[in-house]
């Protein structure tokens, strides 16, 4: 992503996105606590779509293996916490890689 240094503009954008994973991870994680399929749904489309923006193409598979598994009628609930859990592993690394240079 050596691209975003290049327009301040797009620059700013890309940071505030990157800044926003860990708050929208634990949002979900919340949604996912709580049992809240419909937030649970929401919250995961938004993170693909937000991941799909900035190119992060593991955090936008693994958003829609979550938004596609709480689709589902009787949904599993083990394959949403280990869905979550690669997400917030993933998550972790980005800000501190990005937004160090």
């Amino acid at each position: 992503m050596g691209w975003i240094n290049k327009d301040l503009e797009i620059s700013d954008i890309v940071k505030k996105g990157i800044r926003s994973l860990p708050q929208r991870v634990n949002i979900l994680k919340k949604a996912i606590k709580d049992k809240n399929v419909k937030k649970i749904k929401y919250y995961s489309h938004n993170l693909k779509g937000v991941a799909s923006n900035l190119h992060m193409e593991e955090i936008y598979l693994l958003s829609k293996q979550l938004y596609e598994e709480a689709q589902k009628e009787k949904y599993n609930k083990k394959n949403i916490d280990k869905i979550i859990t690669d997400i917030e592993t993933v998550c972790s690394f980005i800000p501190d890689y990005y937004l160090k240079k």
